[in-house]
């Protein structure tokens, strides 16, 4: 039933979506409300995925969670709810954290609906070209979770997406939804009308990790060295496919900071650019 605010209650479209609702009230009995768990642990996915280049902001949100003993801390559980995302978008091939976010977490506030995922398919099969050239832009200019961007993905692949949002929440989110799909992107925080740009992320491996912060004016087109690189790169999932290798705790970790300020890159097998201090867990 719906009121004027929106969903009434929880109400998932995916019914895997509920794994991940249940371990983040797991975590928010114990820290704090449902919803700033949810952005805290969307910072923290975002800096996993950037290859240790944003280890100061994932710290100063990891500290909110390293109380306890290590392996029953509330950031082992987000760990263990990054790792449970991953499986279930490789099994459905959905838009699981823009299901979370809708159904659980805004409800639909001030009319924030996103287009259902069929309709996205749909629109994408109408509009999209396999063969436009590599490197042509996708631009969603207001994108929720980035699902249109994804089944424009599903047409070409091959292709510059580009999603912006006045929600930094949804901002995260695309740029999660891109960097899990390897995709070459950009998920910009701002209000597209105003041509606002207050925060960007750079989406696709770069040699460190597969998400990266830059400046609010570095939305350039792609070098040619990038063009002849986009058919040869599968995306996370695919990868992970591919090898049969499951998401483990350890792409998310504790507060211990890293030894003399490295990481160890683990992309073998699973195929998620994460970092886990210098000693063992």
């Amino acid at each position: 039933m719906l009121d004027c605010r929106g969903l009434a209650k929880e109400q998932f479209v995916h019914r895997e979506t509920e794994q991940l609702l249940t371990m983040l009230d797991t975590v928010a009995a114990k820290t704090g409300s449902r919803g700033h768990v949810f952005e805290d642990w969307l910072t923290m996915v975002v800096c996993a995925l950037a290859g240790g280049t944003m280890e100061e902001e994932y710290l100063a949100v990891v500290a909110k969670y390293a109380a306890g003993e290590k392996g029953k801390r509330p950031v082992d559980q987000l760990a263990k709810m990054f790792s449970t995302l991953v499986d279930i978008m490789e099994e459905t091939r959905a838009d699981i954290l823009g299901d979370l976010f809708q159904g659980a977490i805004t409800y639909g506030e001030r009319g924030q609906f996103f287009t259902p995922e069929n309709l996205c398919s749909l629109m994408g099969q109408l509009t999209g070209d396999d063969n436009d050239a590599a490197g042509t832009r996708v631009l969603d200019p207001c994108c929720g979770s980035g699902r249109m961007l994804l089944v424009a993905a599903n047409v070409n692949r091959n292709r510059l997406f580009v999603g912006q949002d006045a929600d930094l929440r949804c901002v995260k989110i695309t740029a999660i939804n891109l960097a899990l799909h390897n995709l070459y992107g950009y998920a910009i925080w701002g209000n597209s009308l105003a041509n606002e740009r207050k925060l960007v992320y750079r989406t696709r491996f770069n040699g460190r990790g597969v998400v990266r912060q830059v400046k609010p004016d570095e939305v350039p087109a792609l070098s040619e060295a990038e063009l002849a690189s986009l058919p040869s790169c599968p995306g996370v999932l695919t990868r992970r496919r591919q090898s049969s290798s499951r998401a483990t705790p350890q792409t998310l970790r504790g507060a211990d900071p890293p030894s003399e300020g490295t990481c160890r890159r683990r992309r073998a097998g699973q195929g998620i650019a994460a970092c886990s201090p210098g000693k063992p867990w």
